[in-house]
């Protein structure tokens, strides 16, 4: 199988299984929306904002370490040598794994009393802190898994946690124990930990099959840096990640207390807050899951063409990778404007949802860029800039929602978050630009695209309208236009030279590798001496 069909393959088996991921989170949230409404998200979502600082603490950097020196060393055979980096990873999580759930639950009054102002946060916070040192585990087996290119091994954990998680949230929120904002937290909370536990379990496992299956010889002597190589990789972003992480949560908190001094009410000013990241964010992000699945391959994939010193591999990914994200994201952005109110009206019957999504939709082409440049940054060592623009973002943020907020409520937040992408987007942006030479046509990825959608969304609008039996914005009838409306872009998009005969070629290569190979005889590699031209030439075909 060729390179190139290898990492799409597994592109796509990332893309279905995060896509059913997020579908299936979306839709939990919807559950939840209707069962807790949207102040008990508001609640759980300020606890989540403390525990994803102590998941940061009990990652520390593992996942992205582990996949950089084992998938060096396995690009350059060095089977022993990414064993020695998985023992040493997993020495790694178990540390930093268990001093996290010592510190969450012994700090946990200390969070919820002081820092949320809530005292209902405080048990979940406490279960929460049992999750951390398998989460760690998962964080090693999952970044193994992603430089061997074993997509579907972590989808199907990804998917077995998350039904293990909604089983039993939905089963605990059942019984008459978990009724009530807190006791709906602490279900919430023992929820995760459940799933975090069994996925950890079954991912040891996979692991431990997978290493017994593997040959045990190899060409090449153990490295002994390697424990130091992963901790140059680790340490650096996990301290990084420290800071960011700091500043979100103080973010996270300053929201529902900037909105209490802006003149909300206690009870409102959390369901602000959870309308926004409980309710309206998992629906922007729902699409990323396509660009996502590529985004974690990416890193292997551009780490073997850097060690290699593969420059013009490098650019070549780079710029598809760019392209492809553009393209898909105005496309988003357009549907989103379009039909934000129904959307917000089918999934949480609420008209505020859809206005807040209306508003947020120029997120989408921002968001959605600066997620593929900072992967690929991380796949060329660059993954120090890339924290440290994260850091001076996260800075800022905490800054103007200290100062905004309380003046011009929460319309001050969503333009804070579009200004808070921008400028990190242009940061990155900028970098990987300079590290790469790649080309930017602005009428091919900016100019025809959003010409496209438009085009794509005012027929489509048009067509339904005669159809007046179909057109609606509810149920079926609404996804049904949406998905026409982004079939109709693409066709355009076809139609006006944007997408040209080079990239469907390449497209239906992925699919049928047969495709477009007019004289196979001439293209053996017996046809050229290894040295010559041709031969180059072909192994940098069959290469990309």
């Amino acid at each position: 199988m060729r390179r190139t069909q290898r990492f799409f393959l597994n592109g796509a088996v990332n893309a279905l299984s995060s896509l059913l991921l997020r579908g299936i989170g979306m839709g939990f949230s919807v559950y939840l929306a209707r069962r807790i409404g949207a102040d008990g998200i508001g609640l759980f979502s300020l606890v989540m904002s403390v525990y994803s600082l102590a998941v940061t603490f009990a990652a520390s950097g593992i996942n992205l370490g582990t996949t950089r020196i084992v998938a060096e060393e396995y690009g350059n055979c060095n089977l022993p040598a990414a064993r020695r980096a998985l023992k040493s990873a997993l020495c790694y999580a178990a540390f930093f794994g268990s001093l996290a759930c010592v510190l969450l639950y012994c700090l946990s009054p200390l969070f919820g009393q002081r820092w949320l102002c809530d005292a209902r946060t405080v048990p979940a916070l406490r279960l929460l802190a049992f999750s951390l040192p398998p989460l760690a585990f998962s964080n090693v087996c999952s970044g193994y898994f992603t430089a061997k290119r074993h997509a579907y091994k972590n989808a199907l954990f990804g998917i077995l946690s998350e039904c293990v998680r909604i089983a039993f949230a939905v089963a605990l929120l059942l019984l008459p124990h978990f009724h009530g904002m807190q006791g709906a937290c602490l279900a919430l909370a023992a929820a995760s930990t459940a799933a975090e536990s069994i996925c950890a379990v079954f991912c040891v496992f996979l692991l431990i099959f997978e290493l017994k299956r593997e040959t045990r010889s190899s060409p090449k002597m153990c490295s002994r840096g390697v424990t130091r190589r992963l901790l140059r990789v680790s340490l650096p972003i996990a301290l990084t990640a420290y800071v960011r992480a700091a500043l979100l949560t103080v973010e996270h908190i300053l929201i529902p207390l900037g909105l209490r001094r802006s003149g909300a009410q206690a009870s409102a000013a959390l369901a602000a807050y959870g309308t926004v990241h409980g309710m309206v964010l998992p629906v922007i992000l729902f699409p990323l899951s396509f660009l996502s699945a590529f985004a974690a391959l990416l890193v292997p994939e551009l780490a073997e063409y850097h060690v290699r010193g593969d420059k013009e591999a490098i650019r070549r990914l780079c710029s598809r990778s760019c392209t492809v994200t553009l393209w898909f994201s105005f496309g988003v952005c357009g549907i989103f404007l379009s039909f934000s109110v129904g959307l917000g009206t089918v999934l949480y019957d609420s008209k505020s949802a859809g206005q807040y999504l209306y508003s947020l939709a120029l997120l989408v082409p921002l968001m959605y860029f600066d997620h593929i440049v900072d992967a690929m940054l991380k796949g060329l060592d660059e993954q120090f800039a890339s924290m440290r623009y994260n850091i001076i973002d996260a800075a800022l943020c905490v800054a103007a929602v200290w100062l905004l907020l309380p003046r011009f409520g929460i319309a001050a937040y969503l333009w804070i978050l579009i200004g808070s992408e921008l400028f990190n987007l242009s940061l990155s942006a900028s970098r990987l630009f300079r590290v790469v030479k790649i080309s930017f046509q602005p009428m091919r990825l900016l100019v025809l695209p959003i010409l496209c959608c438009a085009g794509a969304l005012g027929i489509t609008r048009f067509l339904m309208r005669r159809l007046d039996a179909f057109f609606s914005y509810e149920g079926w009838a609404l996804f049904a236009h949406i998905g026409a409306s982004f079939v109709l872009y693409f066709v355009l998009m076809r139609l006006c030279g944007c997408i040209r005969r080079e990239d469907v070629d390449w497209a239906l290569h992925l699919f049928f590798p047969q495709r477009g190979k007019k004289n196979p005889q001439n293209a053996s590699p017996q046809a050229a001496p290894s040295g010559s031209t041709e031969s180059k030439k072909l192994n940098r075909q069959i290469i990309t």
